[in-house]
């Protein structure tokens, strides 16, 4: 990008994510009209911003986001055939690892998909979690009880103290006295940071840690958060939808594996009490289906999905489809009546 003192990266920053001033607006502008590097980082950003990357301070879960690092974007396959290399008896040959990743689609074009890190672990018979919003001192403790674990930073934070919203796998070695040492596939070898460096780089992930171990982990769940997430009165009105239409899936498996009503559940007999329609359930049993239903939107939502209705129209003058937002007919110029 040409040298331009007046644009600054916060100025940037603000016009990307659409809090500029009319001034800045109108010296970016300017500055686009002749500056195509200008035009180049713009984009960049706007994509990140899209992705949710750039944004510290959004509650939106990255796990869609991709770990891509490394050549050919393998920093999460090198980092679970390093753990199976140093504590496994099981670790298979280097093209044999990379073709599986890549067959069952845990391994993508972009990278590995937060949510898929640790598929190969499972596929080798360690026991895997995984979770969001850790602390350095959950870190150090699973470490501490022989844990194995991947953490997902943020690059440009951990090698130059500026994020560039480009996700990397690691293997967090050990959390003592201050500094994190880790393997880095990045390098194919080791590094040592300061532990608030490695947590700032942390962070952008929204500290997500995938452990894995040969022994059986103990199971705790731990499911998003999602209590953050307000819906507006049409999403929570759609949950009673989803949660009745739940209970329709459950009892049409059931039916078919030749379940049917009765006033106790009797597993020889195939009987069970919620064979019957959703209203006619207790309150209790549809508190667990509102309970998922609700949860489920939170989680979509957390995920930086948008859920809108889509409305769809009929010309009623040539019968051809029409968007909502439209006043006149476009194929016969029919006006359309939205009543």
């Amino acid at each position: 990008m040409k040298e331009n003192h007046t644009i600054s990266q916060e100025m940037l920053d603000r016009y990307v994510s659409g809090n500029a001033t009319l001034e800045e607006m109108a010296l970016i502008s300017m500055a686009l009209k002749e500056d195509e590097n200008l035009r180049n980082v713009i984009g960049i950003l706007e994509s990140l911003k899209q992705a949710g990357a750039l944004d510290e301070d959004s509650g939106v879960i990255p796990m869609a986001s991709a770990a891509a690092v490394s050549e050919g974007n393998l920093c999460d396959v090198m980092c679970e055939r390093f753990i199976l290399n140093n504590y496994s008896e099981k670790a298979p040959r280097e093209q044999e690892f990379l073709s599986e990743a890549l067959d069952n689609r845990w391994l993508k074009e972009s990278g590995t998909p937060l949510h898929n890190v640790g598929r190969l672990l499972e596929k080798y018979g360690m026991t895997v979690t995984r979770k969001y919003g850790c602390t350095l001192e959950e870190l150090a403790g699973n470490i501490k009880n022989n844990v194995k674990v991947i953490a997902v930073v943020d690059y440009g934070q951990l090698w130059d103290r500026e994020s560039n919203g480009v996700f990397h796998a690691v293997v967090v070695l050990t959390v003592s006295d201050g500094v994190v040492r880790i393997y880095d596939p990045a390098i194919d070898g080791f590094g040592n940071y300061l532990s608030d460096e490695f947590a700032r780089a942390w962070q952008y992930s929204k500290n997500y840690m995938v452990c894995a171990s040969a022994d059986n982990l103990e199971y705790i769940p731990h499911p998003i958060d999602v209590s953050d997430v307000e819906l507006d009165e049409e999403l929570t009105e759609l949950t009673e939808a989803i949660a009745e239409n739940a209970h329709e899936i459950w009892a049409s498996k059931r039916r078919a594996e030749g379940w049917r009503y009765g006033p106790q559940r009797d597993e020889k007999k195939l009987l069970h009490p919620d064979m019957v329609p959703y209203g006619e359930l207790p309150e209790g049993e549809k508190y667990y289906d509102r309970d998922m239903a609700l949860n489920t939107i939170r989680l979509v939502r957390k995920l930086g999905f948008n859920i809108t209705r889509r409305y769809t129209l009929y010309c009623p003058a040539c019968g051809e489809y029409v968007a909502a937002s439209m006043n006149y007919c476009p194929c016969c110029g029919a006006r359309l009546d939205k009543k």
